[in-house]
């Protein structure tokens, strides 16, 4: 990133898409979804350590707090699997309710099944599985599923992976009915906000200035809907001229830096205020992600 040259290139597994790295640095997931397998990549000498198979369209893949398992996203299944990182072996599987593992449960042609398995900070995995709209919530520092919630029609991604400490409740949009449900991190208690999102609405932030508030990027839209979580109600919406993809948030909490992919733009947020202030035009074609070092980043 300082010479802006290329340093190494690591050959993987087939169609690599998302990437994670663990907290320790130790590790680099990356999923290879056209080959069902993942590859743990060392960063630090740039090769890779183990390719683990077994997977059904590995879609993302999180580590826990203690960096000793990794959990993958299998969208195109019922469960997701879990990896220990000592023997680079499966040990566990985790599916929903009433299912069982393939080829006893049929996989999705869709790919509707999980898209992610974030971790927040007290060490719980929340994955939605979109073909039948729930959530699995899983302990892992146990290593026990806790229970399944039901959300909105064709859920997402629960958005509780990120740095802040303080943010109340989890936020996971639903595509098919234009939901935003809001899970409490204590209770589980669920609450369905309807129509404040839409079709594609491909990532939720938060900002620590701002605890009760969340920011919805809808890409159909064009707009970024802002929620108080406190009171489950929709505070505004800030029209961004223009698909919007995907966000980071800062790692100060300050501006949430949000993709306009159509406009080939960033658009600025001043996360206290809810109010754009600042468009960056002429950033490349089509930018669907922003990295920011230490703050909230996701790609979808």
């Amino acid at each position: 990133a300082r010479t802006l040259a290329v340093e190494a290139r690591i050959p993987v597994g087939g169609a690599p898409g998302h990437a994670s790295m663990s907290a320790d640095g130790r590790h680099l997931a990356v999923m290879n979804e056209a080959s069902s397998s993942v590859s743990f990549v060392d960063p630090v000498r740039n090769v890779e350590v183990r390719r683990v198979e077994g997977f059904y369209a590995p879609h993302f893949a999180r580590f826990s707090r203690d960096g000793r398992y990794a959990f993958v996203a299998n969208l195109a299944a019922h469960h997701i699997s879990r990896v220990d990182l000592r023997t680079y072996a499966i040990d566990q599987e985790i599916p929903l309710d009433g299912f069982g593992l393939p080829p006893t449960t049929p996989l999705l042609e869709d790919e509707d099944g999980f898209a992610d398995v974030q971790i927040d900070e007290d060490g719980l995995l929340y994955a939605a599985h979109g073909h039948t709209s729930r959530v699995l919530v899983y302990d892992t520092r146990v290593g026990a599923k806790v229970r399944e919630l039901g959300v909105g029609l064709r859920p997402w991604v629960v958005y509780a992976e990120h740095p802040f400490r303080g943010i109340g409740r989890h936020l996971v949009p639903s595509f098919d009915d234009q939901s935003v449900t809001l899970i409490d991190r204590t209770t589980f208690r669920t609450e369905a906000l309807p129509r404040v999102a839409d079709r594609q609405s491909y990532g939720v932030n938060y900002s620590p200035l701002a605890p009760g508030r969340a920011f919805v990027m809808n890409r159909i839209r064009r707009d970024i809907a802002v929620l108080d979580t406190d009171t489950g109600t929709a505070v505004k919406s800030i029209p961004v001229g223009g698909t919007t993809e995907t966000a980071s948030t800062t790692a100060d909490g300050r501006f949430i830096v949000a993709t306009v992919s159509s406009e080939n733009r960033v658009a600025v947020i001043d996360a206290a205020t809810a109010t754009l202030v600042k468009t960056l035009d002429g950033v490349g074609a089509y930018p669907w992600s922003i990295t920011v070092p230490q703050g909230q980043n996701y790609c979808h």
